[in-house]
C-alpha cells in the first residue's frame, strides 16, 4: 500500500504507533515508494525544522557482515544527528526479493521529520544517497537475505553492544564515511 506523507498532516496510520512509542531518533523504513528515513523528535524547534528542510547532511555507516548501522548529521547543527539500522528480515519473507530489487534500483531517500508530541509531519525532503552509503546498505541487505529466522534478534543484540561500547561521537569517528546526502 502506497502511503502519502504530507507536511502539516498526521503521520500515516501504518507508521503512527511505530513512531509514537519510540524515543527521539530515526527509523529507516521501506515501502512501495522506496526508503524512508523518519526522524521523530518531541516538539522540534523552528531551527530544527529549518535544518531538516535545507541543511546539508553528512553520512557514515558502520557495518559488520549483514549488520549495518547508518548515521547522518546536519552540517550546521552537528548536535542534530541520527543513527538507524535496517533489517530487511523484519518484513514478510515473501516481500524480501521485491524489496531487495527496489533497493538495487534507486538511490533516493525520503527524509521525513515528525513531531512526536503531535504526530504531525513537519517536513518531507527527497535526497539522493551517496554511492558509498547506498552500496554499503545494499551489500548488508544482500547478506541479510541468507540469514536465519533468529537474525532480527541477533541484530538487536549487535546494536545494543555497539551502544554500550561507544558513545554516538565515538561511533561516528570509527564509522566509514558515506558522503553527503543530496549531492
Amino acid at each position: 500500500m502506497l502511503v502519502a506523507w504530507i507536511k502539516g498532516e498526521q503521520v500515516p496510520s501504518p507508521y503512527y504507533h511505530k513512531i509514537l512509542n519510540k524515543p527521539d531518533g530515526a527509523t529507516l523504513e521501506q515501502d512501495e515508494s522506496g526508503l524512508l528515513l523518519i526522524l521523530h523528535i518531541e516538539s522540534p524547534t523552528e531551527k530544527e525544522i529549518a535544518t531538516c528542510e535545507k541543511d546539508k547532511m553528512e553520512s557514515v555507516y558502520f557495518e559488520d557482515g549483514p549488520f549495518w548501522l547508518g548515521q547522518i548529521r546536519f552540517r550546521n547543527n552537528k548536535n542534530l544527528s541520527f543513527d538507524f539500522p535496517f533489517d530487511i528480515t523484519r518484513y514478510p519473507i515473501e516481500s524480501h526479493s521485491d524489496r531487495f530489487e527496489q533497493l538495487s534500483k534507486t538511490n533516493l531517500l525520503m527524509i521525513i521529520l515528525v513531531d512526536k508530541a503531535t504526530c504531525i509531519v513537519k517536513t518531507v525532503r527527497a535526497v539522493s544517497m551517496p554511492k558509498a552509503f547506498r552500496d554499503s546498505l545494499y551489500q548488508s541487505v544482500r547478506k541479510q537475505l541468507s540469514e536465519d529466522d533468529a537474525f532480527s534478534e541477533q541484530y538487536n543484540i549487535w546494536i545494543d553492544k555497539l551502544y554500550r561500547k561507544y558513545t554516538a561521537q565515538e561511533l561516528w569517528k570509527i564509522s566509514m564515511r558515506g558522503g553527503n546526502l543530496g549531492e
